[in-house]
């Protein structure tokens, strides 16, 4: 907790800490951009500060963000973080979710105003398909978020990846998630 705490801290993140938030090892709330990218729910004009995540999950985001402004993101719109009774499809085990240790993505906003949607804007989603391989046919801005993606996947930041190749559950987002017993 104080480690990851005190690097959010040092790299001059704000959040409130919170407590007695079930299944959260370190609940805290977001209450600005984080490393220069707004993250927020989709369809609601509010702040990132109603988004409950672990400081793990942030810690790694925060490490995404470089990526992610060298494309032009300015904005993260997610589906969800924290869903306290979210499980993995076909086990009944605890998802990432139901530890704010995932983040459903489902827009990537641009500093030229325009919005990358995953479920209609991820061009190429062939079933079990290779989600980095390249694919020369796709227009510039898809290949940038492919990029990234693949990017924040290859470094270690997630341990889970989960795209529109994985399954028609993830047809409208891009699934990332840190495991708890990684450093």
């Amino acid at each position: 907790d104080a480690t990851c705490l005190a690097l959010l801290t040092t790299r001059g993140v704000s959040v409130r800490g919170l407590t007695d938030v079930a299944g959260v090892e370190t609940p805290l709330e977001l209450s600005a951009a984080l490393g220069g990218v707004t993250i927020r729910s989709h369809g609601r004009r509010a702040p990132a500060s109603l988004s409950i995540a672990d400081c793990r999950l942030l810690s790694a985001l925060l490490g995404w963000m470089p990526e992610l402004t060298r494309i032009g993101v300015v904005g993260i719109e997610h589906m969800s973080i924290y869903r306290p009774s979210a499980t993995v499809a076909g086990s009944g085990r605890p998802s990432g979710h139901a530890h704010a240790l995932a983040i459903d993505l489902s827009h990537l906003v641009f500093a030229d105003g325009t919005t990358f949607e995953v479920e209609t804007d991820w061009e190429t989603r062939d079933r079990g398909a290779d989600p980095c391989a390249e694919r020369p046919e796709e227009g510039a801005r898809m290949q940038a978020v492919r990029a990234a993606v693949c990017a924040a996947s290859r470094s270690g930041l997630f341990q889970v990846v989960l795209t529109p190749h994985a399954d028609g559950a993830h047809g409208n987002h891009v699934h990332l998630e840190v495991r708890p017993d990684v450093s």
